[in-house]
């Protein structure tokens, strides 16, 4: 599964880094994500809630924020295993943000 988008903000680029790193905020940001838990330092517990074509299921793992530079990028891995036929799943995103235009 291949999520992209682009979206454009009015609000200064620190920011959105601040949100886009604020458990909360990064929870409802992840497709089907049910529950993201702080385990430490930019590393957090979560279960998403997926499917593709006939595998469905509940699958947990950990998401890891890397390659932090504030205010403009960011890495985001998302790693782990669920029920239906044992699927692991690893994402990987870099999130840029850049400031607008004028």
């Amino acid at each position: 599964m291949k999520i992209e988008g682009t979206q454009e903000l009015h609000t200064p680029r620190e920011r959105v880094y601040a949100a886009l790193t604020d458990p909360q905020v990064l929870q409802r940001c992840i497709p089907g994500c049910e529950s993201l838990e702080k385990t430490g330092d930019d590393s957090y517990a979560v279960t998403i809630k997926a499917g593709i074509g006939a595998i469905k299921g509940i699958f947990k793992g950990n998401v890891r924020l890397e390659d932090m530079r504030a205010p403009e990028h960011y890495r985001i891995v998302v790693d782990g295993k669920g029920g239906p036929g044992f699927v692991k799943v690893r994402e990987i995103s870099i999130w840029k943000i850049r400031a607008a235009l004028r």
